[in-house]
């Protein structure tokens, strides 16, 4: 919806199962749910998960979730894995990001960085996947090429990674 700066997506869940790659959003905040899945009661949850959270994908810590949940993950922290185990009632899962838009930004296999290596000095690349074209933030006339330069902590995430 134009104009919107709200974007929600849910799923529900019945076994295990896991879902995403370790990744984070630019610019806002996303949240997500876990929930019974009874409209009647959604506290009734019968189901653990696992999910990961870190400052870069190679430092990431595990948090376990066994009753109804709502996490927020400020722009630029990576997440995900998620693991949903255990799953004895089926559960309702939502995200919530606060943007009209929804993006994410994954860092590609060590030694893919080679050609923008070069240019940025960096180990890795970092790919968007979202459901609109991104914009350079210092040049809003050309394409974001996911150099890096915006992303805050982008030195601390580089230099955790050697």
């Amino acid at each position: 919806m134009e104009g919107a700066s709200y974007h929600i997506g849910w799923q529900i869940f019945t076994g295990a199962n896991d879902m995403e790659e370790p990744h984070f959003h630019q610019g806002k905040d996303e949240y997500l749910f876990f929930m019974g899945s009874d409209p009647m009661n959604m506290f009734d949850f019968d189901s653990e998960i696992e999910i990961f959270i870190g400052d870069d994908p190679d430092h990431m810590e595990s948090k376990t979730i066994t009753k109804p949940t709502v996490i927020r993950f400020p722009p630029n922290v990576w997440h995900c894995p998620i693991k949903f185990r255990k799953m004895k009632k089926p559960i309702l899962f939502q995200a919530a990001f606060l943007d009209g838009t929804w993006g994410t930004i994954t860092r590609g296999p060590e030694g893919s960085g080679a050609v923008q290596k070069q240019y940025f000095n960096r180990k890795y690349t970092y790919d968007y996947m979202g459901d609109n074209v991104r914009y350079c933030k210092f040049n809003d006339k050309k394409r974001c090429i996911i150099c890096g330069k915006c992303f805050p902590r982008m030195d601390n995430i580089e230099n955790n990674s050697k």
